[in-house]
């Protein structure tokens, strides 16, 4: 089996090859499960990453205009029985 450390990017490639040939018993999959376990924890932490960037910058609008976040939200609402022109 081909290691992962050398050239990261010549064993993905090698590894989707493989996976697309059908060829599942040449997989590497020791380190395949290791590189999906991680791709999903730096995706979940730049999800986190991200979302309290958002946060921050609606409080800052609302300290702005002195207006409670929730009342910005509502503000955005359609009124009740209003239908949109398509």
């Amino acid at each position: 089996m081909p290691s992962c450390e050398p050239d990261f990017h010549q064993w993905i490639g090698e590894q989707a090859a493989l996976l697309k040939a059908g060829q599942f018993g040449r997989l590497d999959v020791p380190h395949l499960i290791d590189e999906v376990e991680s791709m999903s924890a730096r995706e979940r932490r730049e999800l986190i990453k991200r979302f309290a960037v958002l946060l921050a910058h609606l409080a800052q609008v609302a300290r702005s205009v002195r207006t409670p976040l929730y009342q910005l939200a509502s503000d955005h609402q359609p009124a009740a029985g209003s239908e949109t022109v398509t």
